[in-house]
């Protein structure tokens, strides 16, 4: 490391400092002890900032019953954790700028940290809610150290940021390569010449690498971290790779399912339009979360249809299906010997307790006169987007993917009892119901309703005396599903054993 050129950039007199009532709060927040009525006196010495700051709480986004009048009654309410996050937030815009005239693109900069800590809290709330508003505000602060070199080194920095030709994700190899130093060390260290706490400090430090974060601040570095995956996704031209990032790492690291990360997808989307407002940041074009996710699911089908995955069975659990060697080259899914191969090994370990198996059958009714009428490119179409969507809600639970024929596929799930695979599956056909028409090419409208309809048993403890053979189970499978075709729309119906 440079240490003159560090000098340089920590002892800039262009460096960005928080305002006196920033510091106040600060001050006293750092005493267990502080009165409530000191606080709201310390706020309300700018009434412009107290303004602002009741028009949040106020807003959809902290979601109150009952009106807030005072920055008091806010803190009683709320408690201090969200005002004082709004004191820095409010304060951190101020105090840094948002002209857009200036060489360093400020809007751009303060929307992508507003997207981050609005997506970073919504994260938090889920998975650690005590430090929602540190996630809040750790996502704005996180890339201070970009103002803090760009103030210091001017031109040289600018230039560093253009080799980047605009993709942030290559920022933090170009700004080492340039200065042997990178931003979020740079903010990390200016946090603590504010002296703030170690909370917001360090996921500044490591947002970039969180798999590098201390324990104690793990969770909260991959929510900022995931905050600016949110952003990605919400303002790429392409946000396939963004949305699938998501979906990997929020199942790895908190077992979230998709459905939870749409969902925040949403309503981070909706609230940046309210709380941009709010900050003085401009907003740029509106964004629409459910155009972004349809992008994104038609993007993956595309993808499938120019190279299909490698079948997931075959390469996540390769124990589970030894033996199997056919694979639909089509959709990734194994075929028949795969699914027989996966079904009886799984069975043994139902039949000896050590896990719950159920199995799926899918049918999709019409297909044959959907391929009779327009030919088989229109049937491919709605295939691989009901493969996509396999793929997104069964894989996460450890899904063996099968495909049998052309309309019938089998799902085997290992370790997954009734409760769970019921819930999966009734999200599964309610989003396929949504997304079919998406699938059907402008033009080749069906005269034969395309149906997908399931059938699910599962074996455990209680009903594995039903179930002695692997075909026992299937055949119950088969049967559910026969008697979800019966009910003539997209269904699922699920096998219960009658009491001895």
């Amino acid at each position: 490391m440079d240490q003159d050129l560090l000098d340089e950039i920590l002892n800039s007199p262009e460096l960005p400092s928080l305002p006196a009532v920033a510091v106040q709060v600060l001050e006293l927040t750092s005493d267990p002890d502080v009165k409530i009525t000191d606080l709201d006196q310390a706020i309300r010495q700018d009434q412009a900032l107290s303004a602002r700051i009741l028009k949040t709480v106020n807003s959809s986004f902290f979601g109150l019953r009952q009106r807030c009048s005072s920055i008091e009654k806010a803190l009683v309410l709320l408690g201090l954790g969200p005002v004082k996050s709004l004191v820095l937030g409010f304060s951190l815009v101020s105090s840094m700028g948002n002209d857009a005239d200036d060489p360093f693109d400020f809007p751009d900069y303060w929307r992508r940290g507003l997207y981050t800590a609005i997506a970073a809290r919504l994260f938090a709330e889920q998975v650690c809610p005590a430090k929602a508003d540190e996630a809040f505000l750790a996502g704005l602060l996180q890339d201070v150290g970009m103002v803090a070199m760009y103030r210091a080194l001017g031109e040289r920095y600018l230039e560093a940021m253009g080799e980047t030709e605009g993709v942030h994700a290559k920022l933090n190899s170009q700004e080492l390569k340039a200065f042997e130093i990178d931003h979020a060390s740079i903010g990390a260290m200016l946090c603590e010449t504010w002296k703030l706490p170690q909370d917001l400090v360090l996921p500044v430090k490591f947002h970039v690498r969180p798999s590098a974060a201390p324990q104690q601040c793990k969770d909260l570095v991959q929510c900022v971290w995931l905050g600016n995956s949110i952003h990605e996704a919400l303002t790429s031209e392409d946000p396939t790779k963004h949305i699938q990032t998501l979906y990997d790492k929020s199942k790895q690291w908190w077992d979230t399912q998709s459905e939870s990360v749409d969902d925040i997808l949403r309503r981070c989307a909706e609230a940046f339009k309210e709380i941009a407002g709010l900050f003085n940041i401009e907003a740029g074009d509106s964004v629409d979360a459910d155009d972004v996710l349809k992008t994104a699911e038609a993007r993956m089908v595309e993808i499938a249809r120019e190279q299909p995955r490698e079948s997931f069975a075959a390469s996540k659990i390769e124990d589970l299906i030894q033996g199997a060697d056919d694979v639909d080259p089509f959709t990734g899914a194994l075929g028949k010997n795969g699914f027989d191969a996966a079904a009886t090994q799984a069975h043994e370990k139902a039949r000896l307790g050590e896990i719950d198996l159920t199995i799926v059958q899918l049918y999709v009714d019409g297909l044959a006169a959907l391929s009779a009428e327009h030919g088989d490119l229109v049937t491919d179409e709605v295939v691989l987007g009901l493969n996509v969507q396999m793929q997104r809600f069964f894989e996460p639970m450890g899904g063996v993917i099968c495909r049998l024929a052309q309309p019938l596929f089998a799902i085997v799930l290992p370790d997954t009892n009734a409760d769970a695979a019921s819930i999966v599956v009734e999200k599964f056909v309610a989003k396929v119901e949504e997304s079919i028409q998406d699938w059907i090419p402008s033009g080749a409208t069906p005269t034969t309703p395309i149906r997908v309809n399931l059938g699910v048993a599962t074996m455990n403890k209680q009903t594995k005396a039903h179930f002695t053979t692997p075909d026992e189970l299937v055949i119950a499978v088969t049967r559910a599903l026969k008697a979800s075709r019966q009910d003539q729309g997209h269904a699922f119906r699920s096998f219960i054993p009658k009491a001895a």
